[in-house]
């Protein structure tokens, strides 16, 4: 019964670890939406820039690619 407890603990943290990551992509989308022209503009090089978000998984291979 005791091991019954740690089960739904760790599913609870589970779920409130992807309602958090949602969360944070949301406001990191976010500021992406409100600020891109600015961002754009900054950005001089986009292959660092690119390499960057494919090696953080945020574009696939393929979107640095293209």
């Amino acid at each position: 019964m005791a091991s019954g407890g740690r089960e739904l603990r760790t599913r609870m943290s589970v779920e409130t670890r992807n309602t958090d990551d949602e969360l944070i992509y949301e406001i990191v989308f976010n500021h992406f939406k409100r600020h891109k022209v600015e961002i754009s503009n900054a950005i001089k090089k986009p292959f660092p820039f690119l390499e960057g978000l494919r090696d953080r998984e945020l574009i696939t291979n393929k979107m640095h690619l293209t």
